[in-house]
This record gives C-alpha cells, sequence and structure tokens, in this order.
C-alpha cells in the first residue's frame, strides 16, 4: 500500500511523537524527520542551482566547441591553401626548367640528355 507523505503531516507527527518524550523509538522517529525535512529543504535549492549550472556549461561547452570545430576547419583550409600553392610552384618550376633545357638544347648550350632505353 502506497502512503502519501506531506511535510505539513511531518511536523505534525513530529509533534505527537515528541509529546510522548518517555519512548526513546518515537524519540529517534522524531529526530530523523526532522533532519531528512531539513535535507529536502537544503536539496529544493539544489534543483535550480543544477538546473541553471547545466544550461551554463552547455552553453559554454557549445561555444568552445563551435569554436574548436571552426579552428580547426581555418587551419584545415589554410593548410590545403598552402599545399595547393607548393603543388602549383612545384609545377611552374618544372615547366621552366624543361624549358629552359629545351631553349638551351635548341642554342647548343647544352647536350641533350640521352633517352634511357628500355632494358629487356
Amino acid at each position: 500500500m502506497a502512503i502519501e507523505t506531506y511535510p505539513e503531516m511531518n511536523t505534525k507527527i513530529v509533534g505527537i511523537l515528541r509529546w510522548g518524550d518517555d519512548n526513546p523509538m518515537a524519540l529517534y522517529a522524531a529526530q530523523r524527520i526532522e533532519e531528512l525535512e531539513a535535507e529536502v529543504e537544503g536539496l529544493k535549492g539544489c534543483d535550480a542551482t543544477i538546473a541553471l549550472l547545466s544550461h551554463q556549461m552547455s552553453a559554454v561547452c557549445q561555444r568552445v566547441g563551435l569554436g574548436v570545430d571552426h579552428a580547426l576547419h581555418d587551419c584545415v583550409s589554410l593548410l590545403g591553401n598552402k599545399i595547393d600553392l607548393l603543388q602549383r610552384e612545384l609545377h611552374n618550376e618544372q615547366v621552366r626548367r624543361g624549358e629552359w633545357e629545351r631553349i638551351c638544347e635548341e642554342m647548343g648550350l647544352i647536350e641533350p640528355e640521352p633517352e634511357e632505353e628500355e632494358t629487356r
């Protein structure tokens, strides 16, 4: 059988239990009810505090998370751009070197490199 409890009833029961002050079990029960009621009152404020802290922590985590995501994205983008630039410069250097070699060969300034024959 489920019994509903109420703070007002607990206060009345504590009074009844203390009225018969010669019974140690009744005094113990009254003391314990008072202690538990005080704990419940203390915890009531905690629910609101926990909810507020949870909301604030969630907001901070979202801001930090977004900041980290954006920073990583920016770093990856910058690195990607730098790699693209280096690849283009390398390609251009290879083209320039090839062009200079061809021009020098045409002018007879350098001997053409012998083409390697396939070995069987």
